[in-house]
């Protein structure tokens, strides 16, 4: 019994002292014999200043293992994955990101950062706006680009008729508010 504690004791030391280990799976539209990719972020005052994370997901299993010196308890951690079928990223594309972000390690570890992946979904909310909802449109931009250092791209436009909007769209263009270093983003504007 002591023995075994003092083990799960230097573990937690060393755990904190020498950095942090993630692991996960991979699940839900994973077919076939392509890699998944997972990308795991931190701090995202601006993109220099992010910490980002990323590993393979093989087949047939798709777990993953990121184990990093960098990873401490401290912080709170974002992890997506997605199976691209080229570089960008396109439409169609299975992604998806970790239903219970942001999560922390704790004792240098954290396990179960299961990431399901789907390749369409939806945009949706409520907008106040004092006008005629026939003025209102949504701009698509398509945000990879910002992390090569280039201008978004505008990728659709979408009309909105009602102040409560439901959009299905590629998950590659779906923004939400927790979704680590997006991919895409949505301006609304009068057209």
């Amino acid at each position: 019994m002591m023995k075994n504690f003092a083990f799960l004791l230097i573990s937690l030391i060393v755990g904190n002292a020498f950095g942090g280990i993630i692991m996960g799976t991979v699940t839900g539209e994973v077919t076939g014999t392509d890699s998944a990719y997972v990308f795991v972020f931190h701090d995202f005052t601006s993109i220099m200043d992010t910490g980002i994370y990323y590993t393979e997901a093989p087949p047939p299993t798709y777990e993953w293992t990121i184990d990093d010196a960098e990873l401490i308890d401290s912080f709170d951690y974002f992890a997506m994955a997605l199976i691209p079928s080229g570089l960008p990223p396109a439409s169609g594309d299975p992604v998806g990101q970790y239903p219970a972000n942001p999560f922390q390690l704790s004792g240098g570890i954290i396990t179960g950062i299961d990431i399901p992946l789907a390749t369409s979904g939806s945009l949706h909310g409520h907008i106040t706006y004092a006008g005629s909802m026939d003025s209102v449109k949504m701009d698509i931009y398509d945000n990879y680009n910002m992390l090569m250092g280039y201008p978004p791209v505008l990728e659709m436009t979408c009309d909105i008729d009602d102040a409560d909007y439901y959009l299905d769209l590629s998950l590659i263009h779906i923004s939400e508010p927790t979704r680590p270093l997006y991919i895409s983003y949505a301006v609304f504007c009068l057209k």
